[in-house]
């Protein structure tokens, strides 16, 4: 599983996270519990804007 973006084209410009941008690759059989991690954290995100 390969979480995050190399689209730096469609980045944000804003001044506190102008050309932030990550990637993480997980491997193994048991990536449940990061995958509900990862969704808490993206709806959170969502809730705050």
């Amino acid at each position: 599983m390969c979480v995050g973006s190399f689209n730096w084209f469609s980045a944000s410009r804003d001044d506190w996270n102008a050309r932030y941008d990550t990637s993480l690759i997980y491997r193994g059989k048991n990536l449940n519990t990061e995958i509900d991690i990862i969704k808490s954290c993206l709806q959170q995100r969502l809730l705050q804007s």
